[in-house]
């Protein structure tokens, strides 16, 4: 049971964060503040890794999906993906 516990815990915090980030016009100082108040209500460096891990790979996961489909809709102008303005795509 106390499992079950963590591991919601863990997907509320992802899914907070990525709802604040999707919000967000900078990705990265978005999770990086998440992480603070993460570290303010007492969560663990282990859990605060683990979210910012997750959230990390689903936005890199939005952002390269953006720069595919901006590909397609580009197709008569040079390819440049539309993540070119979010400070994620240079990680």
């Amino acid at each position: 049971m106390l499992a079950e516990i963590k591991l919601n815990r863990l997907n509320g915090a992802t899914r907070e964060c990525l709802e604040r980030c999707y919000q967000s016009g900078s990705w990265l100082a978005t999770l990086a503040e998440y992480a603070e108040h993460l570290r303010a209500d007492g969560w663990t460096r282990a859990e605060i890794e683990e979210v910012e891990t997750t959230v990390w790979r689903i936005l890199r996961a939005v952002a390269q999906s953006d720069s595919f489909h901006a590909g397609d809709i580009q197709s008569t102008s040079p390819r440049q993906p539309l993540t070119q303005n979010m400070d994620l795509a240079s990680a």
